[in-house]
């Protein structure tokens, strides 16, 4: 069968006016859904970055390698969504009905990796009026800041949620830690009220207030003894508390030390294969990389035995020199970092036996009582124990805080969310949506009536 294609031309001219109606009338149907009834789209994005702990790249970083989507479900989670709405207050600032916000959260957000730039994308959706609403300028403007707001409070609860509640090793491991120090610390505060409790002759252990360092004790019975052995009690209370935080920063100050010369040692070791963007000697390794590219280049170019051959290999051991001078001075400990801490270590041991001298000092007079030397040699016994164990849980926690990558820092916010744009359709969508709809519906009109036009003919014939 052919098709008579100028009838088709021809339909087209008859039905001219007719066509031209429909389309007309189809055109503002459209442009009239679109401007009056279609809401827009309001759209904002926050971007963040993670720092795995493990292999498995930056997808295992995100918790999404081996089809592990946990902090994408975590996102879109109603926990979220409601701790969201506490923040933001999506109900009062869209005027929606009670218990919508939460439902409208977690189908707003849309979390997104990009592996290949090392970034987790947040997008988050918010439905607007219409162009043309009555009073849609404000509703627009309040969904704008809306949709903003609700993509930085996600970023912020999912870097609240890696600090309080993340299961990789390395976040249970620091909360495991963090928590045993508090224990050591309740633990040597109970051993040091005993202690002064019973230094001062009272028969129960006084209750005390504020933090470790600086409580305060209260109650028990009045005191026995004499009113100088009232005050050296309470000078050897403070005494020993200074004591504590000096050795305790002692103690992390020096395991901070140890733990990085390790490290840097570790990086002098293998000196040419770090990157060119590390900021370790990275003038002087420079440069010797530079001269050997540069006497390499020569030897190919000019042969061995051209002078500019032989100046490059002494600018490059010279280069070498100077770099082999720079690693020697930074494993001597002659960086202002390494003289800085050592500086620092040297004064906590100078006042830390100032104070131990004092402490000893004052206990000789302390002590003078004999009949309650064996309590009182019991309860430092105690004492030292429980501050044994509080020194050993502060190194433990920095050794951890060095090798570990906490929960808390695990994540960065990269760009906050801006308040959003135009809307999704606009104008010109729209516009361009009405032309396409009214020519689509012309196209059809002459396309039936070209397709029974054509069977009238047929059965004619």
């Amino acid at each position: 069968m052919n098709l008579d294609l100028s009838l088709l031309f021809e339909i087209a001219r008859r039905r001219a006016r007719t066509l031209i109606a429909v389309g007309v009338v189809v055109f503002l149907a459209i442009l009239v859904h679109g401007l009056c009834f279609r809401r827009q789209v309001f759209g904002a994005a926050a971007s963040v970055a993670m720092q795995q702990t493990g292999g498995g790249g930056i997808l295992a970083g995100l918790g999404l390698g081996g089809g592990d989507q946990s902090f994408i479900g975590v996102l879109k989670s109603r926990k979220f969504a409601e701790t969201i709405e506490k923040r933001v207050h999506l109900t009062d600032a869209l005027h929606l009905p009670p218990g919508e916000a939460v439902g409208l959260l977690m189908g707003s957000v849309s979390p997104t990796p990009a592996p290949a730039e090392g970034l987790l994308y947040i997008r988050v959706s918010l439905e607007g009026p219409p162009y043309l609403a009555p009073g849609a300028a404000a509703q627009r403007t309040r969904v704008q800041t809306a949709v903003a707001d609700v993509a930085n409070a996600y970023a912020a609860a999912l870097k609240q949620y890696l600090t309080t509640s993340d299961m990789s090793r390395d976040s249970v491991l620091l909360r495991a830690a963090d928590e045993q120090v508090k224990r050591a610390r309740q633990d040597y505060e109970e051993a040091f009220f005993n202690y002064a409790s019973r230094s001062r002759g009272a028969k129960t252990t006084p209750s005390f207030s504020g933090d470790a360092a600086g409580g305060t004790a209260t109650g028990g019975q009045t005191s026995q003894t004499t009113a100088a052995q009232t005050t050296e009690a309470g000078s050897l209370e403070n005494l020993y508390q200074q004591r504590r935080q000096y050795e305790a920063e002692l103690n992390e100050a020096m395991t901070r030390q140890e733990t990085s010369q390790t490290l840097r040692s570790n990086q002098l070791g293998a000196a040419n294969q770090l990157p060119s963007e590390d900021a370790l000697l990275n003038g002087a390794r420079t440069r010797v990389t530079n001269a050997r590219l540069n006497l390499k280049t020569l030897r190919l170019t000019l042969g061995p035995d051209n002078p500019q051959v032989r100046l490059a290999q002494k600018e490059l051991d010279l280069a070498e020199t100077e770099f082999a001078a720079q690693q020697q001075g930074f494993k001597s400990g002659l960086t202002s970092e390494q003289v800085v801490a050592n500086v620092n270590i040297a004064g906590l041991r100078n006042r830390l036996e100032t104070l131990n001298r004092q402490i000893a000092t004052t206990e000789a007079n302390f002590h003078a009582s004999r009949n309650r030397s064996t309590d009182l040699e019991y309860a430092r016994n105690d004492l030292s124990l429980k501050f044994e164990f509080l020194k050993s849980s502060y190194s433990q926690l920095a050794n951890l805080s060095l090798q570990s990558v906490a929960g808390k820092n695990r994540m960065a916010v990269i760009d906050s969310a801006l308040p959003a744009g135009n809307g999704a359709p606009g104008l010109t969508l729209i516009a361009m949506l009405s032309v396409i709809g009214a020519l689509a519906t012309c196209a059809a009109f002459v396309v039936i009536e070209f397709l029974l036009e054509t069977s009238r003919r047929l059965y004619a014939a």
